[in-house]
Parts: structure tokens; sequence; C-alpha cells
């Protein structure tokens, strides 16, 4: 159940990124038209395209420039991202900037296109524009909501692992103290111990996507808390067999 909660946040928070995605484009993306290899926009000044869901979906900002021909402001633009990834679209070609190894590329409208989103176009419109980033997140979801099941299973896989080698540990430490206690036992003692893990984790997961607050080792904190738990009752057991003695 836990396993399936998380792959079903995954989904949605997917989705949820198409979704902004494609809005805030559709607000901010000037009226443009693109023909005979030349872009023109309705907007004289450049254009800063950036926030929390762009940057998750394209890796950066976008910057519309298509009235400038000096190559200093080109080299400002580029200067201003850094080392993170940008795309700079002009008149008659679009730059990428640190999107791959090897620096920052030009490419032709058409050539772009068709590397990255395997569309042959000729000329295109902002609404022609939205239409490919809404096929290209509906294609995202579709990928997401296949591999579901593969998430769960993975998630079930790796917290089943952590509890195995919990259980190995804690064996090992009754096994020292000379606590009777069976395999079976201890591990269905650490299942229970991992409960408030796993609980916690889950509220982390759904705080995080809603706050975007992120904790340093915050699963390897929690398996060691589980694990604790469970020694502990272990220990208690020890306890337990010494009064009834």
């Amino acid at each position: 159940i836990f396993a399936a909660i998380l792959s079903g946040i995954s989904t949605y928070s997917s989705y949820q990124y198409a979704q902004e995605t494609y809005k805030y484009l559709q607000e901010n993306i000037p009226e443009c038209e693109y023909k005979e290899g030349v872009l023109t926009t309705n907007n004289e000044e450049a254009k800063t395209l950036e926030n929390t869901f762009l940057t998750n979906s394209f890796g950066g900002k976008i910057i519309i420039d298509t009235k400038t021909e000096d190559e200093n402001a080109i080299n400002g633009y580029i200067s201003s991202l850094g080392s993170d990834i940008g795309y700079i679209l002009r008149k008659d070609k679009i730059i990428t900037v640190n999107l791959e190894n090897d620096g920052n590329k030009a490419y032709t409208y058409p050539e772009f296109f068709e590397k990255y989103f395997k569309t042959k176009i000729d000329s295109f419109t902002k609404q022609d524009i939205l239409n490919i980033v809404q096929i290209e997140g509906n294609r995202y979801i579709t990928f997401y909501l296949e591999y579901l099941i593969i998430y769960a299973i993975s998630y079930f896989i790796v917290f089943s692992i952590y509890i195995f080698i919990a259980t190995l540990i804690i064996f090992i430490f009754a096994k020292i103290l000379k606590i009777k206690y069976k395999l079976p036992d201890i591990y269905a003692s650490t299942i229970y111990g991992f409960t408030l893990t796993i609980i916690l984790y889950l509220a982390y997961i759904i705080i995080s996507y809603f706050t975007q607050i992120v904790v340093p080792y915050l699963e390897q904190i929690l398996v060691v808390i589980g694990t604790l738990y469970s020694t502990v009752a272990v220990y208690k057991e020890k306890e337990n067999q010494t009064i009834s003695k």
C-alpha cells in the first residue's frame, strides 16, 4: 500500500508539472510565428521565461530575443546563465546553453524540434508550441502510469531489503544477549518497528511535494530509527524473559 501511494504521488506530481508548465507558457510566451526560416514575435524587448515548473520540465530558463543582432548581448545572456541550463531564442536559431556536455550549441528551429521533440516542422505559431508541450506532457504522464507497478515494486523491494537487513542485525544482537527470540518473530517485530518509519517517510513525501522541503539522508535516518526501535523491543523481551524466570 505504501509503495502504491508513493508511486501515485510521483505520477500525480508529473501530471501537475505538465499542467503548470503548459499554463505558464500559455500565459507568458509572446505571440510568435516561424516561417521561411525566421521567427517573429510581438515583443520589442527581450523576454525571460523562468519558474519552478519550467525548470523541472525543460531544465532551465528560456530567453527570447528575436530583435537583437548584437553578439555581445547574446554573450551576455549566456554569461548570465552561468552553469545553469538555458535556451536563447533568436530570429533564425535557438542556442542551447549547458544542455550537452560539449557546451553551447546553435540549431535552426527545424533541427531543434526534430532532435529534442522528434517533430518535423517548417513553420509554427505559439499554439503549435503549446500543442507540442501538451503532447510531451501527456507522453510523460503515460510513461509514469505504465511504470506505476514497477515503481511500486521497487519501493516494496527497497523497504523489504531494509527490513531484512535490520532483522539480521537484531537477530545477531539477540544471540549476543542470549535472548530466546526466533528469527520469524524478530522479522515480525521489525516490520512492526518499521511501521512508524514508513508512515513518517510517507508524510515527508507528501509535505515535500507541497512545500519543496528537502531533508538530506532522511530515508537512511528513518531506517536507523526503525532498526533501533525494533532493537529496543527485542531488549525489552529479554527483560521480560529475565523477570519470568
